[in-house]
């Protein structure tokens, strides 16, 4: 996964960790206008995109919301997000202009990268003994 060095502690790793996620989260948010708009413009061509740019919009803007709060499941949606948003944007780079795809694919991979970076902030901050999914007892 992550190499440390030695003498780190999991809180410095956590906090080294921190300035990418808050990265991360700030690109997102800043790209949900964008979706929210371009959703809004769709409606007058195909009202499935419009739905699905403005689904996505509102789905990245709860992920950033609480990838502030270093919620693994708001970190994984984000990488989720982010992979999709990358696929999309190399896809249409085959299509002209193809520089508009790159910029998307470029502006994914950037919150990708963060979001690889800062995994140790997020896996870190989670109380020990926790478990991932649900419990035999479904809690």
């Amino acid at each position: 996964m992550s190499e440390t060095v030695a003498s780190e502690s999991p809180l410095q790793v956590s906090q080294r960790g921190g300035g990418f996620i808050t990265g991360a989260a700030i690109m997102q948010a800043l790209v949900v206008p964008y979706l929210l708009l371009a959703g809004l413009m769709a409606a007058e061509m195909s009202a499935l995109l419009s739905t699905a740019l403005l689904a996505h919009g509102v789905v990245v803007a709860v992920a950033a919301g609480f990838l502030f709060r270093r919620r693994l499941w708001a970190w994984r949606l984000s990488a989720s997000l982010a992979t999709l948003a990358f696929l999309v944007g190399a896809g249409a780079t085959l299509m002209p202009p193809a520089w508009v795809g790159g910029i998307h694919a470029a502006g994914a991979a950037a919150i990708l990268g963060l979001l690889l970076a800062g995994r140790p902030a997020v896996v870190g901050a989670r109380p020990p003994g926790a478990t991932e999914g649900l419990s035999s007892t479904g809690g």
